[in-house]
């Protein structure tokens, strides 16, 4: 269970980096 939840964190904090870096490209072309 413990190796779930880390996969789990893992995919979000991913999903989190890629979110705030395509925003942030985003942000500064306009």
């Amino acid at each position: 269970m413990g190796a779930f939840l880390f996969f789990t964190f893992a995919i979000c904090y991913l999903v989190g980096i890629i979110a705030i870096t395509i925003a942030f490209k985003f942000f500064r072309r306009k």
